[in-house]
């Protein structure tokens, strides 16, 4: 099945159609258990190089571009990171202010 991987993805996108056309019409004559499992993986096979060419085609043609949303205002704010301050903010973390001051 490695092989018919390898030929798919070699086939065009016509090529590609008129094979699943052909398995389909191959399936589509009766019951035949013996080949109608390999038939379908082959034709899932087909599917995937299919797919796998439309979207090759589709991200060849498409434009990448940034999306302008404007610019932004930045204010840097440097707090004061002396000891005493830093002790006071981090106990301040842990403080409930729902606690009444005493």
């Amino acid at each position: 099945m490695l092989d018919y991987y390898s030929k798919a993805q070699g086939l065009t996108e016509e090529q590609l159609l008129n094979e699943m056309e052909s398995i389909n019409k191959r399936l589509m004559r009766g019951p035949s258990h013996a080949i109608e499992e390999q038939l379908l993986a082959m034709l899932a096979t087909l599917e995937t190089a299919y797919h796998d060419t439309l979207e090759t085609a589709r991200l060849k043609n498409s434009k990448d571009e940034v999306l302008n949303i404007g610019e932004i205002e930045v204010v840097e704010y440097t707090p004061d990171y002396s000891e005493s301050e830093m002790l006071v903010h981090v106990v301040n973390q842990y403080i409930d202010p729902t606690e009444k001051k005493k």
